[in-house]
């Protein structure tokens, strides 16, 4: 075999080595960039089930606070928050007063403003001591299902206006946010306990959620005017309810 007809074989080998070589790296990339994985994906507990950490129910309820031995009227429980557990200090309430300007009409005061607060449940049964006729309310008496418990104001909260742990608004300043600070994770079943102070899970709330109440209260120059309170209910508010995170 001549040495012309050896170099050519010899190309066409080497030809056919790189060809494999190739290929096999090809394979290789090819190996590495196609398989399949299985991911076991559920949301945390407690969410509503359109996968929300919030869900907000309007009402039209009154609420008392103590003042000695007595419960006086001091509000209107203008909606409830189902909260998935764990989830409370990142909530984020947005409020608006849509009639600002019946306030002197309905308050019988054009100078009258509205307190919002957010409240969380802290025993079963009507609270037993209070802050006379103190902006800070800092107990509220609210009923959920037909049951009273006495609820504690999250005192703590931020936001835009906030005064003695509540959001003002008034006929200047008619749209607000208050953010909540009060951890609910360790929440368990409510008792008649009332000298507990944590929050506590109401009966009829689920295991995975906890339950929040936001209240709103009429405030004067003159202080919280005597009879006036359900007056709340004649205003017209709107909430927007969602995390601050």
């Amino acid at each position: 075999m001549s040495p012309r007809i050896r170099i050519q074989r010899l190309k066409r080998l080497l030809g056919l080595v790189v060809v494999g070589l190739f290929a096999v790296m090809a394979g290789t990339f090819a190996l590495a960039d196609t398989g399949t994985v299985t991911l076991s994906i559920s949301a945390p507990p407690g969410l509503s089930s359109t996968g929300k950490a919030f869900d907000f129910t309007a009402t039209s309820v009154n609420f008392t606070r103590p003042e000695g031995n007595a419960q006086i009227q001091a509000g209107l429980m203008v909606g409830q928050v189902l909260v998935a557990k764990g989830y409370a200090d990142s909530i984020k309430v947005d409020a608006a007063w849509l009639n600002p300007n019946d306030a002197a009409q309905v308050l019988n005061n054009p100078n009258a403003t509205i307190w919002v607060g957010l409240y969380y449940p802290i025993y079963e049964g009507t609270c037993v001591s209070g802050h006379a006729n103190a902006l800070s309310d800092i107990r509220a008496t609210m009923n959920y299902n037909a049951i009273d418990y006495c609820m504690a104001l999250d005192e703590t909260v931020t936001g835009s206006m906030i005064a003695d742990g509540k959001l003002i608004l008034s006929r200047e300043l008619v749209a607000g946010s208050v953010r909540g600070t009060t951890d609910d994770s360790a929440a368990a079943a409510c008792t008649t306990n009332t000298a507990s102070t944590s929050w506590c899970r109401p009966t009829g709330v689920s295991t995975d959620q906890n339950i929040e109440f936001i209240g709103a209260s009429i405030q004067s120059p003159a202080g919280k005017p005597q009879g006036q309170q359900n007056n709340v209910s004649d205003l017209q508010f709107f909430f927007d309810v969602r995390s601050q995170i």
